[in-house]
């Protein structure tokens, strides 16, 4: 006894299964096939009116929008019956690769409840479908690669399986962390495999200085120290240079002084010379102490910046070059590489 859901039953009486080129959708997609499970309650109304919707679309040959509608039911209401009509669709639209997948997971939940004539139509399209798609297989596979194929389908290495496509040219774009992306058009023939290796270049094997550049940024302390001490050396220079000049200055002024008071220069009869000379002294005193110090911190920043270098090498002798995405040789283009791989396995 068939159990009814809560969306209704609509009998739909098939004379004789349709052949593949008329194949059509199920009227109703809970009645359709074996015992069907109750809906949600709460999504109940709407799964109905997309998939009635669906049928709408389906009947005047708007089979885009037709899927759009069946797969909004089927996303509300996950009945496996709808896939059937989401798999018709998908043949309708020339998307085989789509049908197939749709319509193989249409046989798999549905399995005995299937009535055998709609079971034999759909092995039948599913063998016209076949008949008209090829191969895809991966060899050799980098491993850490994910493959997409025709912006939808998402793999990563590594694939054991071929993929079944449909005849003609696909959009296959492989991307890994810290590679170049690569786009490749790939050609698939009718009944044969085509073979593609995953390959991708780290980006550093291109590109050195963007290695070069990483490696910097992990030895930023050292690097950011040496330029600070040199900058602090450069300014105190420049400071030891200002005292140095006001002790030549004052100088001066104590030669003037001297003149002013001569003959008679001892402390007592030319004190303001005698403080000239003290204060000139303690500036050029100051002025040596800079000079020293700046000597000092250039010398230290000096070896930072050469244990720097000598990091470095080691580093980018020792180092598995770091991934991003970016150019690729010979393509004139910015992280792209194409190419059509003809050829079959």
């Amino acid at each position: 006894m068939r159990t009814t859901s809560a969306l209704g039953v609509a009998v739909l009486v098939w004379a004789l299964p349709p052949s593949p080129a008329r194949a059509q959708v199920a009227s109703n997609p809970y009645e359709e096939e074996g015992e069907a499970t109750n809906p949600v309650a709460d999504h109940a109304q709407e799964a109905v009116e997309h998939f009635d919707r669906g049928v709408a679309f389906f009947e005047k040959q708007m089979f885009g929008a037709a899927l759009a509608e069946f797969s909004a039911s089927y996303a509300l209401e996950p009945n496996w019956a709808v896939l059937y009509n989401i798999g018709v669709c998908y043949h309708r639209l020339g998307r085989y690769d789509d049908a197939l997948s749709t319509l193989a997971e249409y046989m798999d939940q549905g399995g005995p409840w299937i009535y055998p004539e709609r079971k034999q139509f759909v092995l039948d399209l599913i063998d016209e479908m076949e008949a008209s798609c090829g191969q895809l297989a991966f060899s050799p596979q980098q491993a850490g690669v994910t493959l997409t194929v025709d912006g939808k389908l998402e793999l990563h290495t590594p694939v054991s399986e071929p993929l079944t496509l449909t005849a003609g040219l696909h959009e296959l774009v492989m991307q890994a962390e810290g590679c170049e992306l690569r786009i490749l058009e790939v050609s698939i023939s009718v009944g044969t495999t085509t073979t593609v290796p995953v390959e991708v270049t780290p980006l550093a094997t291109l590109y050195p200085w963007l290695a070069r550049k990483k490696q910097m940024g992990s030895f930023a302390p050292i690097r950011v120290s040496a330029l600070v001490l040199g900058g602090v050396a450069a300014l105190t220079v420049l400071a030891g240079a200002i005292l140095g000049g006001l002790a030549v200055g004052l100088e001066s002024e104590q030669d003037q002084a001297i003149l002013e008071c001569w003959p008679d220069t001892g402390p007592e009869q030319c004190p303001r010379a005698y403080d000239l000379g003290r204060q000139g002294e303690t500036f050029m005193w100051a002025a040596n102490a800079l000079f020293i110090a700046a000597g000092t911190m250039a010398l230290t920043a000096m070896v930072l910046w050469v244990v720097l270098k000598l990091k470095l090498r080691d580093a980018a002798a020792s180092a598995v070059p770091a991934l991003a995405v970016g150019p690729v040789a010979g393509s004139g283009s910015f992280g792209i590489t194409v190419g059509v791989w003809p050829w079959a396995g």
